[in-house]
């Protein structure tokens, strides 16, 4: 038989793979991705309760601390649009930036071309 340890570790798991394949395709869950949501509490009750059985693995604890760092960044990360913002089909505003290259770029130059522009919010 399976202990709950490890069907709490294999939840969390199999719920996070399932995460980053959908980001890995570009089909990222909705703002409030409840499935999600439920089946990583799910996991993380399901390795409290192992513990306060008192099982002698390791899994319950490594899912609960996994599934509750995957539950708050879910939780906290909420990326709100405003009604203003750029739509699939939309003209872009213009704007200035810079290149790798140390070259300036104007948006303006890309007028009647088809353009994927693709931000990375990032913390260096």
């Amino acid at each position: 038989m399976i202990s709950l340890g490890l069907l709490s570790f294999m939840v969390i798991l199999s719920t996070m793979s399932v995460w980053l394949w959908r980001c890995y395709k570009v089909n990222i869950p909705p703002s409030k991705p409840y499935k999600f949501i439920a089946l990583y509490l799910f996991g993380i009750c399901i390795g409290i309760s192992s513990l306060w059985m008192g099982s002698e693995d390791s899994y319950s604890s490594v899912a609960i601390c996994i599934g509750t760092l995957l539950l708050y960044l879910i939780l906290t990360s909420q990326q709100k649009l405003k009604n203003d913002s750029i739509k699939i089909g939309n003209i872009i505003p213009t704007f200035l930036g810079t290149l790798e290259t140390g070259k300036s770029f104007d948006s303006s130059s890309l007028a009647n071309k088809r353009v994927i522009i693709k931000f990375y919010r990032g913390f260096w």
